[in-house]
């Protein structure tokens, strides 16, 4: 096992750019989609699924997405009972997810 090893071989007719609008609109679509199949199935990661589409959106220099959205979002993950953040709403508190929400608010505020 030694040197490197090239696990996808591009075409030659392949872009060459990164087509970032197509990007934006991915990310933009996907919290609109609250009935698709990959939405649903994605809730048990919803908090830190936020924080990765907010950065990937901050880095596109495109984050047109409403803070007061967010933070309602963030806050119907709180138990207040056990004091932390669940994945998503009336999910058990965690550690990571704890994380991802003070990310969240912290990163927009």
């Amino acid at each position: 096992m030694s040197g490197f090893h090239k696990d996808v071989i591009l075409k030659e007719d392949a872009p060459a750019q990164l087509f970032l609008s197509k990007h934006r609109e991915f990310l933009h679509n996907y919290a609109k989609s609250q009935d698709s199949y990959e939405y649903v199935m994605s809730e048990w990661l919803r908090a830190s699924g936020v924080y990765w589409c907010l950065t990937a959106l901050e880095l596109l220099d495109k984050n047109e997405l409403s803070e007061n959205d967010i933070f309602q979002f963030v806050m119907s993950c709180f138990n207040e009972e056990k004091g932390g953040f669940g994945a998503s709403e009336n999910h058990d508190p965690h550690l990571l997810y704890t994380l991802s929400c003070v990310q969240n608010i912290g990163n927009h505020w």
